[in-house]
């Protein structure tokens, strides 16, 4: 009989594997700082190029919008 022990359903595993796994990368990246640091600026990099890209289109797409009165918004 599991007298004190409540029913883990999955979510809650998988609650529990996600915590385990954050707490072992933040370890990484304490033992080894300059591994998470460049890490991070890649990740800054990247999401800043694709932010740009995204930004283009949506002038390029914008670009033939048209107002109610027909004319042209850009």
């Amino acid at each position: 009989m599991n007298a004190g022990y409540a029913r883990v359903s999955r979510k809650d595993q998988r609650l529990e594997r996600r915590g385990a796994g954050r707490v072992a990368l933040g370890a990484a990246m304490a033992v080894l700082p300059g591994v998470g640091l460049l890490s991070l600026v890649w990740l800054i990099g990247i999401y800043t190029i694709l932010f740009g890209i995204a930004l283009i289109v949506l002038a390029l797409r914008a670009r033939g919008l048209q107002n109610r009165d027909g004319r042209r918004v850009a």
